[in-house]
């Protein structure tokens, strides 16, 4: 057992109602009592993510360990673990607001974060866990800890300036504006946003919360905090819900209006993020800074060997070393046109497919009802999608065979028939009717057909796909020139 494993939490919560597996006639708990609860494979995965600095807050509070960790790609979750103590023993009940929910990898990488720090604190059996410290650092690349500083500055630069020194009687009142915060929506991969009174400190920052709940009471009757300028930024936002009668506090910005109300909040300096509603009433919530047009493709991206739909940032000109990781996309909004939020900014999107735009609405609505895929179906996935044509909307999930053919001849057909014509010195026929005569080259590479138009520069290759995989036919474009130039 490390020096870690030998570490204990003796500030014990009450015993929680449903709690797991109880560990008995021990009186101090342990990593290999975690083990037993949770399950060698969730405390190995829970052990990854401690080593991986995952563990984002810890603190202690009415005798309940409160964290939060950051999950899969963009996802931060929070949990909320009892640990009480009895004749019988010891029960842990660890609740997340993760998918699985209860006693999974993040409440794991808490507990043993917990039980890291005390022995690296050298705290005794009866110290309380540090409220207030950061989690236990570990070696990490340089390249990381160049970016935590370049992270850290640009925090400092869009700190705002300390208010001016107000005298006595000024301090006496409390001061509060309204504010409009993004925030995770749980479980579902989106964001929402809310409208927001918040309660500033003296020096102007922002010391709690809370979401406007009668959204119409503060339009008809607006409280000191309205200001000028506020009220048409509560009615975008009513408007962009598209209800009559009931207002929500918060919901998911979404077409003109919501693109056209984060644009507004963004110059008035009033859009902010919080990693969770629940950071609200803690103020703990930060400024989003408007950020350049970008472009962005779709990927899959795995995850403990599972696959999901995401968006990736197109590799910028000045740099084309940037990881794929971090080009990932924190979340995308279904704003017209959409817009991002990622690393505490916000702007505008183009959704690309192949290098093409792609219509924002569809494959947003597709990509949120696109299921977990499992890795071991993504070879059959992908030619299902093949046979179906669907790969000129959605990429693979798994590469399928590649040839290439220089091997298929063109096979060129001229082509002559006659129209109807309604005007012109055409021939006339029978009856008085006009009729143009015309003649097409056609010219197919084993069945595939393609079209000789000279406007354009013509594609290489003819792309057949089948459930097989992908086949790359060459063209001749030295015979077809010779053709038009023939018929011309």
């Amino acid at each position: 057992m490390t020096g870690a494993e030998s570490g204990i939490i003796s500030s014990l919560c009450p015993r929680s109602p449903g709690a797991s597996r109880i560990i008995r006639q021990r009186m101090q708990l342990n990593l290999e009592d975690i083990r037993s609860i949770v399950g060698d494979v969730v405390y190995d995965r829970g052990l990854a993510y401690m080593r991986s600095c995952r563990v984002l807050t810890l603190t202690q509070r009415a005798g309940a360990i409160d964290a939060t960790v950051r999950g899969s790609g963009r996802n931060i979750y929070a949990q909320e673990i009892a640990v009480s103590s009895g004749g019988a023993g010891f029960d842990i009940a660890g609740h997340c607001s993760c998918p699985v929910g209860y006693n999974c990898k993040h409440v794991a990488a808490v507990l043993i974060e917990a039980l890291s720090r005390k022995q690296a604190l050298g705290a005794t059996a009866s110290a309380p866990i540090d409220e207030t410290a950061p989690a236990a650092p570990a070696a990490i690349p340089d390249a990381v800890a160049a970016w935590l500083q370049r992270v850290e500055s640009a925090a400092a630069a869009i700190r705002p300036p300390p208010a001016p020194e107000q005298d006595a009687k000024a301090r006496k009142g409390t001061d509060y504006r309204l504010i409009f915060v993004l925030a995770p929506t749980p479980r579902s991969g989106h964001a929402s946003l809310s409208a927001c009174k918040a309660r500033l400190r003296v020096n102007g920052e922002i010391a709690a919360a809370d979401q406007v709940r009668d959204l119409q009471r503060a339009l008809s009757n607006p409280p000191a905090y309205i200001r000028a300028g506020d009220e048409d930024l509560l009615r975008l936002f009513i408007a962009m819900q598209d209800v009559t009668h009931y207002t929500n506090p918060y919901c998911e910005p979404r077409g003109i209006v919501g693109a056209q109300l984060l644009r507004m909040l963004l110059d008035q300096q009033k859009l902010l993020w919080a990693n969770s509603l629940a950071d609200l009433s803690r103020g703990l919530v930060h400024p989003l800074k408007a950020a350049p047009l970008r472009r962005a493709n779709l990927v899959w991206q795995e995850d403990d060997n599972r696959l999901h739909l995401a968006w990736q940032f197109e590799a910028q000109a000045d740099n084309h070393q940037a990881s794929a990781a971090s080009r990932m996309i924190d979340y995308v909004l279904i704003t017209d046109p959409p817009w991002y939020v990622d690393n505490l900014s916000c702007g505008e999107l183009i959704l690309l497919h192949d290098g093409d735009p792609v219509d924002a609405d569809a494959v947003l609505a597709l990509v949120a009802q696109t299921p977990a895929l499992d890795r071991k179906h993504a070879f059959a996935v992908s030619q299902q999608m093949v046979t179906r044509g669907l790969a000129a909307i959605m990429p693979l999930p798994a590469r399928l065979p590649q040839v290439v053919r220089t091997d298929v001849a063109a096979d060129m057909t001229l082509h002559l028939d006659s129209v109807a014509h309604s005007g012109g010195s055409q021939r006339t026929g029978a009856a008085g009717v006009t009729w143009a005569d015309y003649a097409m080259l056609l010219v197919s590479y084993d069945g595939q057909q393609v079209t000789l138009d000279g406007a354009e520069p013509a594609p290489r290759a003819v792309i057949r796909h089948s459930a097989q995989g992908i086949e790359k036919i060459i063209r001749d474009h030295a015979a077809e020139r010779a053709a038009l130039q023939l018929l011309a």
